[in-house]
């Protein structure tokens, strides 16, 4: 069953996170952070899809390398909380192949870019096969927090980081990204769909599962994930029971209805029939009798 899952995160400051740090790890690179004087060597890692990596900048931009793009988007920021990077993960769908995949990450990584000016760092991962589900297909797409401009970095993507404006873009891109993956799996003729809205917002009254991921809490999230499973297999069981009960009450007050629109139907057709017999049955009046009542009338 292709999955879907987007989520959003800021690196900040103010709790030691470092832009040049997230993106050697997300690469599995070995990149030089400047502002701190040291080396995030991450080359050892991996599960990490090198050659498919892509550093995508807007058009016009200064044609940076990945350590130059991140050291200077720590360069460009003077506080000390200030919101280094963005973080953009999508979970690809293993229904498709690994091309499909690759290409999905970046032109979504392509979109992103152009839709808020940013730099975009799109790195693809996939499952180890000691530790993940073998379906953990997905992609890190990391994102400055400032538009680069042919100048350099300059504007924050304030949309963004607005509690009114933030949301609706979030909401924006998780239909973007289930819009475009639908495509994917439709060109490819797989029956499988996702949707970017929630189980409740859908109507359906099971209870999602969530990203499994990897790390420490990968074994609890599998396990939590098995019991919701195993409940709204319990659930379907139920709603099924429930159906089948409203079917037969409604053909039941269906048949009443029925029957009683037959009685009617019936009553209807035999005041007639009298009526008819009335008619047939009453004598026939003269001219001179239809032309004295009406002249009766008349006086």
């Amino acid at each position: 069953m292709a999955i879907f899952h987007l989520s959003v995160k800021t690196f900040s400051r103010a709790k030691a996170q470092s832009a040049v740090a997230a993106a050697a790890y997300r690469a599995g690179e070995r990149l030089i952070d400047e502002r701190v004087g040291e080396v995030k060597n991450y080359r050892p890692r991996g599960a990490v899809l090198r050659d498919e990596g892509r550093l995508i900048l807007p058009p016009g931009a200064p044609a940076w390398s990945r350590e130059k793009v991140w050291n200077q988007a720590e360069a460009a920021e003077n506080r000390k909380n200030s919101t280094v990077a963005r973080e953009v993960e999508v979970s690809l769908p293993a229904e498709l192949d690994r091309a499909d995949r690759v290409r999905l990450a970046h032109d979504f990584g392509k979109w992103l870019s152009d839709e808020y000016g940013v730099a975009a760092d799109v790195q693809i991962h996939e499952p180890t096969p000691k530790h993940d589900d073998p379906r953990n297909f997905h992609s890190h797409i990391l994102l400055s927090t400032r538009q680069l401009t042919p100048d350099g970095f300059g504007q924050k993507t304030r949309i963004l980081d607005d509690k009114k404006t933030g949301p609706e873009q979030v909401e924006l891109m998780r239909k973007e990204w289930a819009d475009r993956v639908n495509r994917a799996l439709e060109f490819r003729g797989i029956e499988e769909r996702i949707d970017h809205r929630s189980n409740a917002r859908r109507g359906i009254e099971c209870t999602p599962t969530i990203h499994v991921g990897r790390g420490a809490g990968a074994a609890s999230r599998a396990e939590f994930n098995d019991s919701v499973k195993a409940l709204n297999t319990e659930l379907k069981d139920l709603l099924a029971e429930r159906a089948q009960i409203v079917a037969q009450e409604a053909a039941k007050a269906a048949q009443e209805r029925a029957e009683a629109d037959f009685k009617t139907f019936r009553a209807t057709v035999e005041k007639q029939r009298q009526d008819g017999e009335r008619a047939a049955a009453a004598p026939a009046m003269t001219l001179e009798q239809i032309t004295a009542n009406a002249r009766a009338k008349i006086a």
